[in-house]
């Protein structure tokens, strides 16, 4: 008998038809992101030319930050779970929880949570739900004023200009909960629950059907991360050190330092390692080193956030202590 054969729509790609690609839906890519697209796609077996794969450059001015991702849209995430022979679609509406005091211009409806139910068939026939849910906080997009933020000259220059180097910070004493609101330009603003609802679809086929879903993306997922410009790592941070600056009384470029005997102190950054590496010298086992470590937990954090090359120091120091302390005990 005859089968019918599952022929990829990347087997007619001709080079004028890559260049139509590179030009529509990977316009940012540069060649090895290129590249990489078209392997993804042919492996995936996806047509960029009905838009079911498209790929999105995050920072593509920064080359430090720059990262590609491959985002697959509702209508190839649609030809993909056709696939799964164990694969049933939700039966039900998606369910959503709603907080009153959650309401405001970054969650116009109060929305905490909405849980969508999947269906996925066994070896013995038998339908079992798969479960996926998206938090609001984790993927709205959320725009911040710029009236936020300050550039800071680092103290050194381009090579080439000689003019300083600047960077971009959250300004002292500044409230950022005061200064963000739901990005209105796409559709969360016009269907929150809908867009949501998507998020949750995406995580229960990727905990469903991971062989197929494993590391495809949503649109919907990434366009918070599209909005702010920034790694999700980076609004995370802002986000704690936004907090951390309310809880503990302390400057803008201050870090908390607490001794053995529990009093708190506040080092300005220009100090701050320097004065945990001296008292980490002073530490006599490395049970009391570690207790150091414990109690500077946020210091050390919020340090490394900020000021990554003295951390490093810190931490490469920490991390040969441990065996000074052992050998000094032995002897």
């Amino acid at each position: 008998m005859n089968q019918i054969a599952h022929i990829s729509p990347s087997s007619f790609w001709t080079p004028r038809q890559l260049a139509t690609i590179k030009q529509t839906v990977a316009s940012d890519t540069n060649e090895i992101e290129f590249d990489l697209f078209i392997e993804y796609a042919k492996a995936k077996r996806l047509d960029p030319f009905s838009k079911q794969i498209i790929a999105v450059v995050y920072s593509k001015d920064d080359p430090k930050k720059r990262k590609m991702t491959i985002i697959v849209t509702q209508d190839g995430q649609r030809v993909l779970a056709s696939r799964c022979r164990d694969y049933r679609p939700a039966e039900t509406e998606p369910d959503f929880v709603y907080h009153e005091d959650l309401k405001g211009p970054t969650n116009p409806l109060g929305i905490e949570k909405c849980t969508v139910k999947l269906w996925k068939q066994d070896n013995t026939n038998a339908w079992h739900p798969v479960i996926g849910w998206a938090y609001w906080t984790d993927y709205a997009p959320i725009k911040t004023s710029g009236e936020a933020f300050e550039w800071v000259e680092t103290g050194e220059t381009y090579q080439d200009s000689g003019k300083p180097k600047k960077r971009k910070q959250l300004k002292a004493g500044a409230d950022i909960s005061k200064m963000q609101a739901l990005d209105d330009s796409g559709n969360w603003a016009k269907m929150p629950r809908v867009m949501l609802a998507k998020c949750a679809n995406m995580v229960a086929l990727r905990s469903g059907w991971p062989e197929t879903f494993d590391g495809v993306y949503a649109e919907e997922e990434m366009e918070h991360i599209q909005v702010q410009d920034r790694s999700a790592s980076e609004m995370v941070e802002l986000e704690r050190e936004q907090r951390r600056m309310k809880t503990i009384a302390m400057s803008d470029d201050e870090y908390p330092f607490v001794d053995d005997a529990g009093h708190l102190t506040f080092i300005h950054a220009g100090r701050y390692a320097d004065h945990i590496i001296q008292n980490a010298r002073l530490c006599a086992s490395a049970d009391e080193l570690e207790g150091m470590k414990v109690r500077n937990r946020e210091g050390l954090q919020r340090f490394w956030a900020r000021h990554k090359d003295d951390a490093l120091a810190v931490r490469k120091e920490m991390d040969t202590l441990p065996a000074k302390l052992a050998k000094g005990a032995a002897a």
